[in-house]
């Protein structure tokens, strides 16, 4: 990676743009768009077409750079997997139109996106990344696709069990106890979050959403103990 060039980025967008180049060709009606609100299909594709575009070509003042040091090995490690799995998805799925190969080959490229600005620094490529999956439910409801941003359960779940966690460690002296409850809740949000996503009932870009917003409640909520509460 130069100064104003990614190369491995450059291979990334490439190996992901063949099998729709060659769906595109071999299908041309395999791209349907069913949806009815122009200002998020615009959205979409200046999210899509900005992430192409960030994932190999740099702008200096936006580009931090690998923020630890084995940043380069882990994004290509990374990004070389999610390629592999994204390719994988359409060998697999092939022509099919069902939902799990709309949620797959959308999570793919998502976290492809999103680990990538990540690791390499590049607030350019998470901004569009943010904006580039269609923030709509994956299943139909009454025929029509439903706005889902963010995933209210999600929300509410990682919302109160991070402070179910910190209140039990600041009131109980059993460390066993309180090894449990922190497992527990633990457990409990994975299955709720995965099973949000698994259902097919959101975008992967609801739960990332609900999850930083559930972050930020946590830290008020913890700002505000700290401030009050002069016992810890």
């Amino acid at each position: 990676m130069n100064k104003y060039l990614n190369y491995w980025g450059l291979i990334f967008v490439i190996v992901i743009l063949i099998p729709n180049i060659v769906f595109a060709i071999t299908c041309k009606d395999g791209f349907e768009n069913r949806y009815q609100n122009k200002l998020v299909e615009i959205l979409e594709q200046i999210g899509r077409f900005g992430c192409f575009i960030s994932m190999f070509l740099i702008i200096p003042f936006m580009s931090r750079g690998y923020w630890f040091k084995q940043g380069e090995s882990v994004y290509l490690v990374s990004g070389v997997i999610l390629v592999v799995l994204y390719c994988l998805g359409w060998i697999v799925f092939g022509k099919e139109g069902s939902i799990r190969k709309s949620l797959y080959l959308s999570i793919i490229p998502s976290l492809l996106f999103i680990e990538s600005g990540i690791i390499s620094g590049n607030i350019l490529l998470l901004f569009f990344a943010v904006i580039f999956p269609i923030n709509y439910r994956p299943i139909l409801i009454d025929g029509m696709l439903e706005a889902s941003y963010p995933s209210s359960t999600t929300l509410l779940v990682l919302s109160v069990m991070p402070t179910l966690v910190d209140q039990v460690n600041r009131r109980s002296t059993n460390l066993r106890f309180r090894r449990f409850v922190c497992v527990m809740s633990i457990v409990f949000s994975s299955f709720m979050v995965i099973g949000r996503l698994v259902a097919g009932v959101h975008w992967f870009t609801d739960i990332v959403g609900a999850v930083i917003l559930s972050a930020g409640l946590y830290c008020l909520y913890k700002a505000m103990v700290l401030l009050f509460c002069d016992d810890q």
